[in-house]
């Protein structure tokens, strides 16, 4: 298994691949690679899922989440990969689980989704559901009577090295067909012309490729075929397959170069002008299932649509699976979907069961179903032609009530159930005894060390401030990496060197203050001696030429920020303002002090936890009267974090990780007073960064992404500000 490298675009693989499809023939485990916290263009699941399905590939892997960033929600995970899997991957293959995070692994295109992570003993709740649709998907058999051919031949036609007149626009087109058979819900494959000239014949009025039998084939602008996928195309169309050219009647040339043939495919099929004409001119048989909107019109949203039959292979059932994804992050879609069959259940990814839905006929031979899709939301359908397979669920008897913002909004009281954390990341750094930088991001210290070419004493000191007043309790530690490579002194007492543990990560050590803070001003000073072998450098010289040898680089020694835990809050007295992607950016200092026991929910992390990353649990009591009491549901708008936990009267009333953000209290609640206990999780993203990237929160985070200075890595643009993700939950 594996995946080949740029598989987005017709130009990106020739400069790679020449192409990317005829390569996945001779995988057993066919792969893609998807990077960074977006979606688009669908060619890349589309293209490998294509031949593995023709070729009776059954699992399609993908590896997925690099570059997403530690801040990477539970529900955009689900996301991106519901994306992938409506379109044919299966089998899901996270960037990454790092053993250790130790210097420069935690910003190998993070996140790492191991142990590390706060909302570690979460993690199986995603990885179930997603596992569950892979597995019905690749035990299905796939659905599908379109096939595209794939333009990939005419690009190479169009390819120069230089100007590649005509290719981006081969690619525009060949991405319109795309969307607009993804529009209009119709399953498709794409026909490389190498597989279709290893594995095409007409079988009857279809064409066949390896185990998939085509009743439509839809051929893109295209200036050149190879001569077998003319003949395939010519003979299908005269056993009465239905072809349809999109753009171009026919190609001009064959094989590249001039021949009768391509006349000759001029006397078949139909021809459209654009993309969008396309499915006008497909039989209805390929164009059974319908998403409607409330306007009773199809919708042209982003709802993508994927179908398995069975054959007994569930439970000894006949029935088809219909997978339904919406892939907008912002909009709910209600609709209509309308399917051919006689009854239906939906599927519940979250726990394996099926439950009842409504469902009534509609009129075409098929059923009709109102549904809701959330945003990033999706809904798998067992449909069965048996009238009785699963009985239309009843009409709810009363429509419940959510609990009023009124009743929610205001002051929560706060129990911090992890160690607070405070960054240490800027420091005045002096090499041999002189100082080289005042106030400097530490990021640029391993750099400048490693210019000098020899070994160098290095000493780091940073500072911390309390509010006025205020003690720092004596149970604080001092977290670094490999500490018995330094010294260090806290407000000129020598620390014993006494590691007691570690903190989120193994080669995080925790390393106890023994009371040595006090009220104002602290000065913590590491010293070491830095020193790299003759390999390393070696190395970093290599790594400057070849990706390769970089991704294998390691260091005898890295230099890294410290982080100071305890049971503190941390102040935030300067001036912040809001930022795209839910963050927000502050300027100026950070003091220690008391920890909030009262806070507004809505965003904690400048409630004196803006580094803070682990579990917080909020505590609300509301009067209710009997009436008030009675069928409620408890509702919320926002969810900043990764988990979120509801008990009501000291019971467990939901667990959340995706929307819909809202729970049935029936039974719960009580006339009088009720006790809500909503218990938060959150990731490293403010622990760990990058917090000084000029843009922000990054959806493509990279090591390079975190040095303030060029090097090895690379470097982006910086503000010494700090960037921060929200943490909190909104009504």
């Amino acid at each position: 298994t594996g995946h080949m490298v740029l598989e987005e675009t017709l130009l990106s693989q020739i400069t790679s691949n020449a192409a990317v499809m005829p390569h996945y023939e001779f995988f057993h485990v066919p792969g893609m690679d998807w990077l960074g916290r977006h979606i688009d263009p669908p060619t890349t699941p589309l293209q490998v899922a294509s031949v593995a399905q023709q070729l009776g590939r059954r699992r399609v892997l993908s590896e997925t989440f690099a570059l997403t960033g530690w801040n990477v929600s539970f529900e955009e995970l689900k996301w991106m990969f519901e994306w992938q899997m409506v379109r044919g991957v299966t089998l899901l293959c996270q960037h990454l689980e790092g053993y250790s995070l130790r210097g420069i692994r935690k910003r190998d295109y993070p996140p790492s989704l191991f142990f590390q992570q706060p909302w570690w003993e979460e993690y199986r709740a995603f990885n179930d559901a997603m596992s569950r649709i892979g597995m019905l998907l690749s035990v299905g058999e796939p659905c599908v009577e379109v096939l595209v051919v794939h333009p990939q031949s005419s690009a190479w036609l169009d390819f120069d090295q230089g100007a590649n007149r005509g290719l981006r626009e081969r690619n525009e087109a060949f991405l319109g067909l795309t969307r607009a058979l993804e529009a209009a819900h119709v399953p498709f494959h794409y026909g490389d012309e190498r597989i279709l000239r290893r594995h095409g014949e007409v079988v009857a009025d279809r064409l066949r490729v390896g185990q998939c039998r085509y009743a439509v084939v839809v051929v893109p602008p295209v200036s050149t075929l190879a001569r077998e996928t003319a003949i395939l195309l010519r003979d299908f169309a005269l056993a009465g397959g239905a072809l349809v050219w999109c753009g171009v009647r026919h190609p001009c040339l064959i094989d590249g170069a001039e021949d009768p043939l391509a006349g000759e495919l001029a006397g078949h099929g139909v021809a459209v002008g654009q993309a969008a004409e396309v499915t006008g001119a497909l039989p209805a048989s390929v164009r059974r299932l319908r998403v409607l909107a409330a306007t009773g019109q199809d919708d042209p949203g982003r709802i993508a649509v994927t179908e398995r039959s069975f054959a007994g292979d569930v439970g000894g059932h006949v029935f088809r699976m219909v997978y339904l994804v919406n892939s907008d992050t912002a909009k709910v879609v209600e609709t209509t979907v309308s399917v051919p069959g006689r009854s239906a259940c939906r599927f519940v990814m979250e726990t394996g069961e099926t439950v009842p839905i409504a469902f009534a006929a509609d009129g075409d031979g098929g059923i009709a179903l109102p549904w809701r899709f959330e945003p990033a939301g999706s809904l798998v359908l067992f449909v069965s032609d048996e009238p009785d397979m699963w009985p239309a669920a009843a009409a709810s008897a009363a429509t419940p009530r959510p609990l009023a913002e009124r009743e929610l909004a205001g002051p929560w009281d706060l129990d911090v159930c992890d160690l607070n954390a405070l960054t240490l990341d800027v420091c005045d750094i002096s090499f041999d005894g002189e100082r080289i930088a005042e106030r400097e991001h530490v990021s640029v210290v391993q750099k400048r060390a490693l210019d000098l070419g020899h070994p160098v004493d290095i000493a780091l000191r940073f500072e911390v401030e309390t509010v006025p007043g205020w003690v720092p309790p004596p149970d604080c530690a001092l977290v670094l990496e490999q500490p018995e490579r330094w010294t260090v002194t806290v407000n000129a007492t020598r620390l014993a060197g006494r590691v007691s543990g570690w903190y989120r990560d193994t080669s995080f050590r925790r390393l106890e203050l023994e009371g040595t803070l006090r009220e104002g001003r602290n000065e913590i000073v590491l010293e070491t001696r830095f020193a790299q072998s003759a390999r390393v450098y070696e190395n970093l010289r290599r790594a400057s030429a070849f990706e390769s040898e970089k991704n294998k680089l390691t260091y005898d020694a890295e230099v890294e920020a410290v982080y100071l835990v305890g049971p503190f809050g941390v102040l935030t007295p300067g001036t912040a303002a809001p930022l795209p992607r839910g963050a927000l950016r502050y300027e100026g200092p950070f003091l220690l002090g008391e920890l909030p026991r009262r806070v507004e929910p809505g965003n904690l992390t400048l409630q004196g936890l803006p580094f803070f990353n682990g579990t917080v649990r909020l505590r609300r009591r509301i009067e209710l009267d009997e009436d008030g009491a009675r069928c409620r549901t408890f509702v919320f708008r926002r969810l900043a974090g990764h988990v979120l936990r509801l008990r009501v009267n000291g019971t467990e009333a939901g667990r959340w990780l995706w929307r819909p953000f809202q729970a049935d209290l029936t039974g719960l609640l009580r006339p009088g007073e009720n006790l809500l206990e909503l218990e938060l999780t959150g990731g490293l993203r403010n622990l760990l960064g990058p917090h000084h990237l000029e843009e922000g929160e990054s959806y493509a985070v990279a090591p390079g992404s975190f040095f303030k200075e060029p090097n090895i890595w690379g470097s982006r643009p910086w503000n010494d500000a700090y960037c921060f993700v929200d943490f909190g939950v909104g009504f």
